[in-house]
């Protein structure tokens, strides 16, 4: 997964933590690579956390 700084995914976001504000857009690509042409992939959550658990909190739903 990448973050980039706008939405024709040119320019990728490379200094962390990246600050945004309310409201503001986020844009993200998601990549998979495998063999077989007919995967698809359809991210159900996705959410920024603290840590780098995928239950740390504080955390803030980005894809619900």
């Amino acid at each position: 997964m990448d973050m980039y700084e706008d939405e024709d995914n040119n320019e990728t976001v490379t200094e962390f933590p990246k600050a945004v504000g309310l409201g503001q857009r986020m844009y993200f690509g998601f990549r998979v690579e495998s063999g077989d042409s007919e995967l698809l992939v359809f991210p159900d959550v996705c959410k920024a956390t603290a840590g780098p658990s995928f239950d740390s909190s504080p955390l803030h739903l980005i894809i619900e």
